[in-house]
């Protein structure tokens, strides 16, 4: 009765891809099939002790320093001796246990070796001498106790592998491609997929054996890349998908070389989730001709594979002075496959609103001919004139333009929609208007909620509820296209401060302490030319917890009780409620050298006051620590002098603290 070697695969890549080449040699389905007699019989089929001199991938795997190869007295005879003994005489009980395969073993390598040394009439003073050790002449990338101790910390010990498994390994050579210069090693956890794949590359090199006349090399079958084995990978998968019942199928494809110095190994990984999207691609007819060009492209198919693993836009899916782009049922699929539907959906409206615009400038249609339009600052501006104009003909709203912002989650609010405009543009340069949308998209905005819709919708009634208090027309302001971009809403953020903290508007208006205010005035300009309610949201902003804000809240309730210990009536103890708001409040400084004034004033006039009292004074702090608070008041975090936030933070701490100290008040 014939013995199997092994039931199943084992955790090797290297010994799987062997079995599964003898397993296309031998045109067997299981791996149980394999079997010492079998082996026996394929190595006296192909005679690979004679084959295996002429082929170039031998010495790749095995270097050229073993016995078949280096030793031209002994070599064939050691060779063969080796291979023949260890098939007749196979363990399956022993001492022993194979690091690769767990399979259990009495008989060493070495004790097999020296007895085949004797066998072949080897020299008997030279066998003490000789390299009878497991080393990559036997197996691929495994260090010898010799030459490679020094540089391999394995190599100082010796390696427990059944000798079956070497004579398996010895098969590699049948299926052996080049990739990277180097042999491939096809792995996956799917081992019906990698045994077809092994399998179609055990054909190709029978085929190169069998075209090359007896005694001339066989040449290495190479010039194929990364994109071209995963196009094979691909047809196979797809010709017998329903044999692989959709399982997890990750590729992992080895470059190494075993030869001389230069041993080394390179691993190119396709997680199985990557393998699954471009097999949707691969599966319909409409992409696959632009798929395959993408991916046996040698220079650039790695940046089209990254992209498409990371779920990012891709460059040469566009036109170009190189390029023609792909057909737009692939563009359509790549951005369904990295979850960009939406913004397909929005990029076909808004080239439909540019084809329809007719207050287009001849400057701005000479640059929508270019195929690299979307990269200029010019282009940013027509587009976002352009949906400012449809916001005003009731075709856009603020809804629809959150839904298309770069960032929507970052304060302060950034309104670029630069990931947009190469697919409005795609979609404009398309001759057939058919794949153009005349109707916005049909978006469920209920389900999408960031950072920048919270502060839309909290600042918009804020600045309604501060129009109607002060009868003012701040909607004309922000809808002006000359004056949108840098109206200053600290007036009306102070007006809310009931509503905020000052760490809170740090984190949306300013940024490095200074002012950034021009991605929310984008946006309200939005707002403003079509008004639509939006759902505000009860926590929208995450305090950075580095930066304290303390110093100002401190100062403002030192300013606060010398001004009503010192304003206070005598006579009733009421407090200059009035005379604070109108004189202090209403009357804040509004430019810088006023401020500083206002400080250098405020410092003058608490110091003296404090010099003044004679009975209990109106601070419990000492001159030295009031004249602490002044010190660093008009620097920033950064030890930068900032007068413009620190004249906000000031005027802000003041109406806070006022309001704290007297509940009826209003800002």
């Amino acid at each position: 009765m014939q013995t199997p070697i092994f039931n199943n695969y084992t955790g090797s890549a290297f010994l799987n891809n062997a079995l599964q080449t003898i397993e296309a040699l031998a045109k067997i389905e299981k791996v149980k099939e394999i079997t010492p007699q079998l082996l026996l019989s394929l190595y006296v089929e192909h005679k690979i002790w004679n084959l295996f001199k002429r082929m170039k991938s031998y010495s790749m795997l095995f270097t050229r320093n073993g016995p078949l190869l280096n030793d031209k007295e002994f070599g064939e005879k050691i060779y063969k001796g080796l291979i023949e003994f260890i098939l007749q005489n196979y363990e399956t009980e022993g001492d022993n246990i194979c690091e690769i395969s767990g399979l259990k073993f009495q008989s060493t390598f070495e004790e097999i070796y020296e007895k085949v040394l004797i066998e072949v009439g080897y020299p008997v003073k030279k066998i003490a001498g000789k390299d009878k050790t497991i080393n990559r002449c036997w197996f691929p990338l495994i260090g010898a106790l010799g030459s490679d101790a020094q540089a391999l910390p394995q190599a100082k010990y010796g390696v427990d592998i059944h000798p079956i498994c070497l004579v398996i390994i010895q098969f590699l050579p049948f299926s052996a491609l080049i990739y990277k210069g180097g042999i491939l090693l096809f792995d996956s956890i799917n081992f019906e997929f990698s045994k077809d794949f092994i399998k179609d590359s055990t054909t190709r090199v029978l085929q190169e054996i069998s075209l090359t006349p007896g005694g001339k090399s066989v040449e290495n079958i190479k010039d194929f890349n990364k994109g071209t084995y995963l196009l094979k990978a691909l047809k196979l998968y797809a010709e017998k998908k329903d044999d692989y019942d959709d399982i997890y199928s990750d590729l992992n494809l080895w470059s190494f070389s075993n030869s001389g110095t230069g041993a080394n190994c390179e691993i190119d990984r396709v997680p199985n989730q990557l393998f699954k999207k471009l097999l949707q691609l691969y599966y319909d007819v409409e992409c696959v001709n632009d798929l395959k060009q993408l991916i046996s492209d040698r220079k650039l198919s790695q940046f089209f594979l990254e992209k498409l693993e990371d779920g990012l836009d891709y460059w040469r899916l566009y036109p170009s002075k190189q390029y023609e782009g792909v057909g737009i049922p692939f563009y359509e699929y790549y951005h369904k496959l990295i979850g960009n539907d939406r913004l397909i959906s929005y990029a076909k409206y808004i080239a439909f609103l540019l084809k329809q615009d007719n207050q287009l400038k001849k400057s701005e249609l000479k640059l929508l001919e270019k195929t690299d339009a979307y990269n200029s600052l010019e282009y940013a501006t027509m587009i976002y004139s352009i949906l400012v104009r449809a916001s005003e003909n009731k075709q856009w709203s603020i809804k629809d333009h959150l839904q298309i912002l770069d960032r929507p989650d970052t304060l302060p609010i950034n309104s670029m929609t630069f990931s947009i405009f190469k697919m409005i543009h795609f979609y404009y340069q398309q001759k057939n208007e058919k794949y153009l949308s005349s109707a916005l998209p049909n978006i469920d905005h209920s389900s999408f909620q960031s950072r920048a819709t919270s502060v839309i919708a909290f600042i918009v009634p804020i600045i309604e509820k501060y129009e109607a208090i002060r009868n003012i027309n701040i909607h004309d302001r922000l809808l002006n296209p000359q004056e949108f971009k840098t109206y200053s809403l600290r007036s009306i953020i102070i007006s809310a401060v009931n509503q905020l903290t000052l760490e809170e508007v740090y984190e949306f208006y300013f940024q490095d302490f200074k002012q950034q205010s021009y991605g929310l005035n984008d946006l309200l300009r939005i707002y403003f030319s079509n008004p639509v309610e939006l759902k505000n949201a009860d926590e929208f902003i995450e305090i950075d917890q580095t930066i304290n804000f303390n110093r100002y809240r401190s100062f403002a309730a030192i300013y606060i009780d010398y001004y009503y210990s010192k304003y206070q009536n005598t006579n009733t103890k009421e407090l200059p409620i009035s005379k604070f708001q109108k004189h202090v409040l209403n009357n804040f400084p509004k430019s810088s050298h006023r401020f500083i004034k206002w400080i250098e004033d405020a410092k003058t006039n608490i110091l003296n006051y404090l010099k003044e009292q004679t009975e209990v004074p109106f601070t419990a702090l000492s001159k030295k620590e009031i004249n602490n608070s002044f010190e660093d008041i008009l620097y920033d975090e950064l030890g930068n002098l900032n007068l413009s936030f620190a004249r906000f933070a000031i005027e802000f701490s003041l109406h806070k603290n006022f309001l704290l100290t007297n509940q009826n008040a209003e800002i």
